[in-house]
């Protein structure tokens, strides 16, 4: 059975190194074991977890993504953006329409999900709800009846590893829900500019961009190849310096050989820094909708923090791991519905 170091389990699964780090520091839905103070997985956990978040994950066609869009902007135009501050002390529409779209494209996500693997029809809640911004449960009907539990649809980015309820959302019998899921929508953050990239009016700022990274990639380059040279001529010093007798010769090409080293550093932090510009890259055809898990009501934890984070005052919380997201899991919450 073969153990990875960090390193290879990051490059095996291919995710980002932030990602990766919350997979398993905060919420340890990948298991690893510490061998003096280094991070060790086995190949079959991590196939286990990609296999996992695989068969967990569907993706939302363009079109989808429109309707999610269709009805965000709704809700963005429909209700004061007043929660929370920003820039002039409220969020823009634009700002309100972002937080909106997540768990739109949670919900339809979990739609997706439930017909392609288990066959039943839900419909959702898309209707706009101005004065009380959205009702308490996302699904409204199961195969045309009422359904037999009341299910909320909590999304994030995804990076993030919790999902976390206020008192009121848990304890108010009126908003309380019987199964809370957990989604990771991998929706860029740029998804609008993306859109608008092929537009006439955005077009001259998308070439204008593009333009900047072609000369960003040209000093990239340079650099690059000024790296290659010096770790040539360094590996070319440090085979000769094998050969050597101690003499004022050898100690001046070891004298080199710390120049060397230190000028390859700088060339590093050169090139790292030299990365400024990115272009906007088109939007993803299949946008995808990763169904982590559920919790029952009475399954959480009450807290006031979790890694990383602080509360103002007692959350209910309860991290991926710990989430109901088995084949017999599933099955079941599926005959309750």
């Amino acid at each position: 059975m073969a153990e990875l170091k960090r390193k290879e389990a990051l490059e095996y699964l291919k995710i980002p190194e932030k990602h990766f780090d919350n997979y398993i520091k905060n919420s340890k839905e990948i298991n690893s074991t510490k061998i003096s103070g280094q991070f060790r997985f086995q190949e079959s956990e991590l196939d286990r977890w990609k296999n996992l978040r695989d068969c967990r994950t569907v993706y939302l066609t363009m079109e989808e993504y429109q309707k999610c869009f269709i009805l965000a902007t709704q809700m963005a135009y429909t209700k004061k953006p007043s929660a929370g501050t920003g820039i002039r002390g409220v969020r823009s529409e634009m700002q309100v329409a972002d937080d909106w779209i997540l768990g739109i494209m949670a919900e339809f996500g979990l739609k997706k999900f439930l017909k392609e693997t288990y066959g039943i029809k839900v419909e959702l809640d898309t209707e706009p709800h101005p004065k009380e911004g959205i009702t308490a449960q996302d699904v409204v009907s199961v195969d045309g009846r009422e359904p037999k539990l009341k299910v909320a649809m909590k999304a994030s980015k995804t990076k993030n590893c919790w999902i976390v309820l206020d008192p009121l959302e848990y304890e108010d019998n009126r908003r309380k829900s019987d199964v809370y899921f957990f989604t990771r929508v991998d929706l860029p953050s740029d998804h609008l500019f993306r859109i608008l990239r092929e537009h006439s009016f955005f077009d001259i700022a998308r070439k204008k961009l593009s333009e900047r990274v072609t000369e960003q990639d040209k000093v990239i380059l340079k650099i690059s190849e000024q790296l290659e040279s010096k770790r040539s001529d360094q590996e070319s010093l440090k085979n000769k310096l094998r050969t050597m007798t101690p003499s004022s010769e050898k100690n001046k090409i070891k004298e080199k050989i710390r120049i060397m080293k230190q000028e390859i550093e700088n060339l590093e932090k050169k090139s790292k820094s030299s990365v400024v510009f990115r272009n906007i890259e088109p939007l993803p055809k299949q946008i995808p909708i990763w169904m982590c898990g559920f919790t029952k009501h009475g399954e959480f934890d009450k807290v006031r923090s979790i890694p990383g984070q602080n509360f103002d005052g007692d959350r209910y919380v309860k991290s991926v791991a710990g989430m109901n997201n088995s084949d017999t899991d599933w099955q079941d919450f599926v005959k309750r519905l």
